[in-house]
């Protein structure tokens, strides 16, 4: 009987000293922290190899001089101090601050009024809706490099450009209007090319956040005595509230990153009247001296305007152009010689084999984010009881991922697909940086079939048209698509 009672005792200082360790541990790291962290793992891979890395690379490129095809040598701060107190540089890059903080501001309050104004009249019922829905919604899904080739024809200095010919015959004036060669006129020009283009997202997410509105709502005012203009402003904004906080910001990241519409209709003139910061980067990066060194440094300065993956797709393209060099002075060629994992030079970009998968590394790299971005706010949307009462039925961490945040990521994961598809498709910049189009076709899209047809090459804009109507029925079914499902609970 002693040893019985012994034996509990001895049992029983043993519990104690083994429940804290594991309370403690659930109480840091969470209940599920063992399954969490396998499901975490993978991720923080990723995170760090295509996320962390380059962009802590790009951070090392800024303090080099570095020209493409040559190593670099560690400058320190000498590239920000050119920048933004030397001679040559400084005064082109106060300027790019200037125009680029003119054109993101006044391009997103243009887009605001035109799309909310869409979303509206869009969100009525009447006849033909839906087909207004879609025709609406177009000119967001034609690439951006057509839509501005276009917007270069109409805005044509000469006799032929649609603009002069309307207003010629319209008798406005008698001289031809020089749109794009006006230090005056090109700016807005650029502004009008994309809020065209732009628009119908800010009207679709517009359209969208109105269905979670509840029609009760309206009606109840309209009871009380509200007038349009009082139930606009008392129920339509406070519920857009959050619909146009993540909208402006999007819109904002997108457009002062962007460097389509610039490149193709201005390239920055005239004297600079439309050189953006991604324009000044790509010009002194890319297209003259081919500084990377410098090119980074544009990009990082004004990257704390913004979070680190809205860094522009050109900077990313020639930070890991520099990475996939095929010389000793490339990052990854020299990882691989130094890992002893191979020893000779890869070409990653110059391979038929390899170069397609490199530029999909770097669109990933920069694309992955805003998947995130969607599936965090799909997954603030599932109530938490939903967790709570499964796990009081037993079910695991694979089963309530299975059974409830699947189903309920599902029409956020549609969504998210088509966008990113759309925007991958028509998309030339991660291509046209990194490998043009070659090694002998094989990272040819459309986009830049497109461009090299239509600008690059015979400047034929007819056959670039082409090329780009061809693919045009694929992506009218994407928005078919995409419409039906961001409405899917529509009243």
């Amino acid at each position: 009987m002693a040893v019985r009672v012994r034996g509990s005792l001895a049992r029983a200082k043993e519990v104690p000293r083994r429940r804290p360790t594991i309370i403690g541990l659930r109480r840091v790291l969470g209940r599920d922290w063992a399954t969490a962290w396998l499901f975490l793992a993978p991720c923080l891979v990723v995170l760090v190899g295509l996320i962390a890395y380059p962009f802590v690379s790009a951070i090392l490129l800024s303090f080099q001089a570095k020209l493409v095809g040559s190593p670099g040598v560690w400058v320190g701060f000498q590239n920000y101090q050119e920048l933004f107190t030397g001679r040559d540089l400084s005064s082109q890059f106060w300027q790019s601050v200037r125009v680029t903080a003119f054109f993101t501001l006044a391009a997103d309050i243009c887009k605001l009024v035109l799309g909310m104004a869409m979303a509206l009249l869009l969100n009525e019922q009447f006849r033909g809706r839906t087909f207004l829905r879609a025709l609406f919604f177009l000119p967001w899904a034609v690439p951006s490099l057509i839509v501005g080739l276009t917007w270069k024809w109409m805005y044509d200095g000469s006799a032929v450009g649609l603009l002069n010919m309307l207003v010629l015959r319209l008798g406005l004036t008698h001289d031809l209007i020089q749109w794009l060669a006006s230090y005056d006129l090109a700016l807005w020009a650029v502004v009008v090319a994309v809020v065209w283009a732009s628009t119908p997202f800010w009207a679709m997410m517009f359209l969208a956040g109105l269905q979670a509105i509840p029609g009760e709502l309206y009606e109840a005012a309209e009871i009380d005595g509200a007038d349009v203009f009082g139930r606009f402003r008392h129920i339509t904004l406070p519920g857009l509230a959050n619909v146009m906080i993540i909208t402006a910001l999007l819109s904002t990241i997108w457009t002062a990153t962007s460097i389509n519409f610039v490149y193709v209709l201005t390239n920055g003139g005239p004297a600079g009247a439309t050189m953006t910061f991604p324009m000044l980067a790509y010009q002194v990066g890319v297209a003259g001296a081919q500084r990377l060194g410098m090119g980074a440094a544009i990009s990082l300065v004004f990257a704390l305007f913004f979070l680190p993956w809205a860094v522009p797709s050109l900077i990313v393209g020639l930070t890991w152009k520099w990475m996939y060099d095929g010389s000793a002075v490339g990052l990854l060629n020299m990882l691989v010689l130094r890992l002893g994992l191979t020893h000779d030079l890869i070409q990653w970009l110059a391979s038929y084999d390899l170069a397609l998968w490199a530029v999909v590394v770097a669109v990933v790299w920069a694309s992955t984010p805003f998947w995130a971005m969607m599936f965090l706010a799909g997954l603030q949307a599932i109530p938490g009881e939903l967790y709570e009462a499964a796990e009081i039925d037993g079910a695991d961490v694979f089963g309530r991922f299975r059974h409830i945040t699947l189903p309920g990521l599902a029409n956020v994961m549609i969504i998210t697909a088509l966008l990113s598809t759309i925007w991958t498709a028509t998309s030339i910049n991660f291509v046209y940086v990194l490998t043009n189009g070659g090694p002998a076709g094989a990272t040819m899209t459309f986009p830049m079939l497109a461009y090299q047809v239509g600008v690059a090459g015979a400047q034929r804009l007819g056959m670039g048209a082409a090329i780009s109507l061809v693919f045009f029925p694929f992506f009218l079914v994407l928005i078919y698509i995409l419409t039906r499902r961001m409405l899917a609970g529509e009243r």
